[in-house]
């Protein structure tokens, strides 16, 4: 049996911590003794990876018993310092284990780390992400652009999630056809549909109804989207817009949506553990990102046999087929306002993306998305 370590930073409610949970669920424990790593003891998906793994943190939260103002203030001094200490010291004092296989399964400071593991005798695995030239976050844990180059080099395997991040990554970093492959993240259709057809709380009105799902972050595009959504409640179009998400940005979109009289048209509906019963209910997906590697939420919103809207970025448009499974627009708000009223007045064309995801959807099957993750791991 394999002894394997998985890296990332924390389990907050974003893609890339949902498919590891989702891997880590699904991956054979017969063949793989499993543990997962993270800096804080914090997130949305903590609880669920415990129930599947071994797990542990380098930093304990806060203890809220006895003088609470102390035990914060340490915590954040440690969490400053892991991050400012030689990487050696990090895996002396924190990954005390030998792994047969170490994974740095996320961008920056994750890659970084593991890049630099002691252990010689294990194997190495980096997962890409996102599109590194047009989210370039990683970049701020390292020197300069060498210093990661030499990073990502010191691994076996180098994982994108698509093939669009794939060819950025070779043309920020190196040009491989050895060591940089491309596996799809695993997509549990069976688990969205049966999550589906749970009961919601919120139920939807007669207007046509647009769902989206995504951190309340710049690169989810969400500031832009409420602009066309106002340009479009000043044309007289009847509809809702559901988000369900959090992040950063929350405050200044309340603000924007209080100022601009969209409380009856768009809802901000937080982190949910099942968004597919919400996202089921919708007419139509919409994704307005800026930046993205995959998009979890575009698979798992085809799998319902929603119709996509999607600006033009790594992953989406991959995943659409440049335009055949969903309607892919320009990255700008203008082109996305255009194709998403082209789709709301033009219901037969709605129908017709109805049916190309239906048709797409066939392509994300979980079982076989994780026996090609364990054959590269064996």
């Amino acid at each position: 049996m394999k002894k394997i370590l998985f890296f990332i930073e924390s389990l907050a409610g974003g893609g890339a911590e949902k498919v590891l949970v989702d891997l880590v669920k699904n991956i054979d424990k017969n063949k793989f003794d499993i543990t997962v790593a993270t800096v804080v003891d914090i997130g949305v998906y903590t609880d669920e990876i415990k129930k599947h793994c071994n797990y542990f943190s380098f930093l304990s939260t806060p203890n809220k018993c006895g003088n609470f103002i102390i035990s914060n203030l340490i915590y954040k001094i440690k969490y400053k310092l892991i991050y400012k200490l030689p990487i050696f010291f990090i895996y002396k004092y924190f990954i005390r284990e030998k792994y047969d296989i170490e994974v740095g399964f996320i961008e920056g400071f994750a890659t970084k780390v593991i890049s630099k593991s002691p252990n010689s005798f294990s194997r190495k695995i980096s997962w890409v992400h996102v599109d590194p030239i047009n989210r370039d976050y990683a970049d701020e844990y390292y020197k300069n652009l060498e210093s990661q180059i030499k990073s990502y080099k010191r691994y076996e395997k180098v994982i994108c999630v698509s093939n669009s991040v794939k060819e950025a990554f070779k043309k920020k970093f190196y040009e491989s056809n050895d060591n940089i492959l491309v596996r799809y993240n695993p997509v549990d259709s069976a688990n969205i549909i049966a999550k589906s057809k749970e009961e919601c709380e919120i139920k939807r009105t007669n207007k046509m109804l647009i769902g989206s799902i995504g951190r309340l972050t710049n690169q989810k595009g969400y500031d832009r989207l409420l602009k066309v959504v106002k340009k479009l409640k000043n044309e007289g179009l009847d509809f809702e817009l559901w988000i369900l998400g959090e992040g950063t940005d929350r405050s200044s979109l309340e603000k924007y949506i209080r100022e601009n009289q969209l409380e009856n048209t768009v809802k901000l509906l937080g982190f949910q553990k099942n968004p597919y019963k919400f996202i089921k209910q919708c007419d139509l997906f919409v994704c307005s990102s800026r930046a993205e590697g995959f998009s979890l939420a575009i698979a798992e919103s085809m799998v319902l046999g929603l119709p996509i809207i999607s600006t033009d970025c790594a992953g989406p448009n991959e995943l659409l087929d440049f335009g055949n499974y969903g309607m892919v627009v320009e990255n700008n708000e203008d082109s996305l306002y255009l194709g998403l009223k082209q789709l709301m007045i033009n219901k037969p064309l709605l129908l017709q993306y109805v049916n190309k995801s239906l048709q797409r959807k066939e392509i994300f099957n979980i079982e076989t998305a994780i026996q090609e993750i364990e054959k590269l791991l064996i």
